[in-house]
């Protein structure tokens, strides 16, 4: 704010009543942050992160590749944007295997690689999981090393993460912010802003999962078929990705 900046975007869950206190103190800058709850105010903007959209996506595969129908989902906090995107998964694995389960944790942190590992291994402990879905960096880099160890696999968060593990990763879910923070930028500008709260998902192009290359021979051709019809009707509408919460 004391430089100068029209838009200030904090992007975090954990930034959630700085921004609102420093938003009351400066009406004529606009903020955003990435709550994904629409909590706004009128120079405040809150953005989802639908990840559970494609993490439909990754269920289809973890319907076909999971060896137990175990999943196990790693989160820094059991936020609603993570909750929903381990049920998401597990929606679209059983539409493959209705008998798939999904085991959550919540690791305490969005950091602790370490920690993330140990949690993930526990649930290979009590609940033989074998691929896994991250929520967070730590979380998800401690969900790569656990499958690297037990020889399951684990999922990309918010960019291609193949190269940190070319035999684990099977796919990663891509976030492209553009359509967000162009946006932003417009309503600024022509002053528009008003409290907005931001939806882009997978019909705006904003996100998509793709497919580690070294592991793509690996994956059945039916379930890839099955994963683009339901990113069309995702796009075109017909289907409606469940959004739980909680």
């Amino acid at each position: 704010v004391d430089q100068g900046f029209d838009m200030i975007i904090a992007h975090g869950f954990n930034y959630q009543e700085a921004v609102f206190e420093v938003a009351a103190e400066s009406p004529d800058v606009n903020f955003a942050w990435a709550g994904a709850i629409n909590r706004t105010a009128e120079n405040v903007a809150d953005y989802d992160q639908p990840f559970y959209e494609p993490s439909y996506l990754v269920g289809i595969l973890a319907g076909h590749m999971s060896e137990s129908g175990s999943l196990g989902g790693l989160y820094g906090f059991d936020i609603p944007a993570c909750h929903a995107m381990g049920e998401a998964m597990l929606a679209g694995a059983q539409t493959v295997n209705p008998d798939a389960t999904l085991t959550i944790t919540g690791v305490g942190d969005w950091q602790d690689v370490p920690a993330a590992k140990e949690a993930g291994l526990a649930q290979v402990d009590t609940a033989g999981v074998d691929f896994w879905i991250g929520c967070g960096e730590g979380p998800t880099f401690g969900s790569i090393e656990a499958a690297k160890e037990v020889g399951g696999y684990a999922t990309g968060y918010v960019g291609d993460m193949s190269a940190l593990g070319p035999d684990v990763v099977l796919s990663s879910i891509v976030w492209n912010m553009s359509p967000i923070f162009e946006t932003m930028a417009a309503q600024t500008v022509d002053g528009s802003f008003d409290g907005p709260y931001y939806q882009f998902g997978v019909a705006d192009g904003a996100l998509d999962i793709v497919i580690n290359p070294a592991l793509a021979d690996s994956i059945p051709a039916e379930a890839m078929a099955t994963v683009e019809e339901a990113r069309a009707a995702i796009i075109e509408g017909s289907l409606e990705v469940p959004f739980v919460p909680q």
